[in-house]
């Protein structure tokens, strides 16, 4: 499943600064330059609506002020969601 499937599965927040050291990490063609992955799961009444994912090509890439930037960003994405789902 990888580090989304990990996130989308636990609900939380997976962030890991090198991805060599991580034995979820898929390696596929398209990414195989990807050393840093944060993963941040969108999350509405309980439930998963999908993973915000973000990669970059160095380890260490990601802020704390970038985790913070897309969980405001998951956020606002699980309201619109709930909004639109009438699951209010």
């Amino acid at each position: 499943l990888g580090l989304v499937g990990r996130a989308a599965r636990q609900g939380r927040i997976v962030a890991v600064a090198d991805t060599v050291n991580d034995p979820d990490f898929l390696i596929v063609a398209e990414r195989e330059g990807t050393r840093a992955e944060l993963a941040v799961p969108i999350v509405a009444s309980g439930r998963v609506l999908g993973v915000l994912n973000v990669e970059d090509a160095a380890p260490d890439a990601f802020t704390a002020d970038d985790q913070h930037l897309l969980e405001t960003v998951a956020d606002l994405l699980a309201r619109a969601g709930i909004e639109a789902s009438g699951l209010e």
